[in-house]
């Protein structure tokens, strides 16, 4: 459980591999001139347990993928170590898809 964790320190070797990383939106996947953000927030799950908040952060990818593979670049570099990103307009010029990765620390 959980409660070993809070409070205490520990090495990368503590924390339980994430099994499922999924993605939610605070304000839906598409935006438009009514809903020009939303927030793409990552969760990390080892069986039933959210361990999100035990995962460091360093270990979050974010990636833009679009038509722009130069932009998408700068833009993933730009978004790694969050857990929760910020999606305008602008990092959607015409289509983007995004995902996150956990990545080794």
């Amino acid at each position: 459980a959980s409660e070993g964790y809070k409070g205490q320190s520990f090495s990368m070797s503590s924390i339980p591999a994430a099994d499922k990383l999924e993605i939610s939106a605070t304000r839906g996947v598409m935006l438009s001139h009514g809903v020009p953000s939303t927030q793409l927030m990552a969760r990390a799950d080892c069986g039933s347990e959210d361990i999100t908040e035990k995962t460091p952060a360093a270990r979050f990818a974010w990636a833009r993928i679009s038509n722009d593979s130069v932009a998408d670049d700068i833009w993933n570099l730009n978004h790694r170590g969050m857990k929760v990103v910020t999606i305008t307009t602008e990092d959607v010029r015409v289509q983007a898809s995004f995902r996150c990765d956990l990545i080794s620390a």
